[in-house]
């Protein structure tokens, strides 16, 4: 399941995924099992890579990924025909919140960083080592917010309503806790 954190979205544009993934969506409503299999491949990914920061361990964070396909197969009746990685990233949240998550525990990220040479490696280590460190200071809800921002690929205004909370409000959010990343990494 790990290797999915140094797998992304295909390079396409955003558009095109998120017509690709409404579409396969609708056809998961309409029962194509197929097609869940084609999200699933498609959105993975940024969900585990989410949910890994969200609950801080691996194996854990697999689970709730299983989850969250297993809760949106059968809650696909309830998909309103747009919107798919956002109403899969709300079912995540959920999944994540009922297993119980360890807050301040953050997965270190340095199996996400390659360099090319053993001495490039060892500073994107301790780079990512730091960052970590960091990350695990800030309180949950700006942890959570910089890493939907980072890794989800929803708009603002998504990550706003799946956080339930203003898109202003998101804004100072982020711009405060990635401010004190910046002043803690000493960039």
């Amino acid at each position: 399941m790990t290797s999915l954190l140094v797998q992304g979205r295909r390079g396409s544009s955003a558009m095109t995924d998120t017509v690709l993934e409404d579409k396969l969506m609708q056809r998961v409503s309409a029962g194509s099992r197929g097609a869940m299999d084609r999200l699933y491949a498609e959105l993975a990914a940024p969900l585990y890579n989410y949910l890994l920061r969200v609950v801080g361990d691996p194996e854990r964070a697999g689970d709730a990924l299983q989850t969250t396909f297993m809760n949106a197969w059968q809650g696909r009746s309830s998909f309103r025909g747009t919107g798919a990685r956002p109403w899969l990233f709300v079912i995540a949240r959920n999944a994540a919140f009922r297993l119980g998550r360890d807050e301040g525990v953050v997965e270190p990220v340095a199996s996400l960083v390659t360099a090319a040479s053993p001495a490039e490696e060892h500073q994107a280590a301790e780079l990512a080592d730091r960052l970590d460190a960091a990350l695990a200071r800030l309180p949950a809800d700006t942890r959570e917010a910089i890493v939907l921002s980072r890794v989800s690929g929803l708009s603002l205004d998504e990550i706003a309503e799946l956080l339930q909370t203003s898109n202003g409000a998101l804004r100072v959010r982020l711009s405060r806790g990635l401010n004190r990343l910046k002043e803690e990494l000493e960039l």
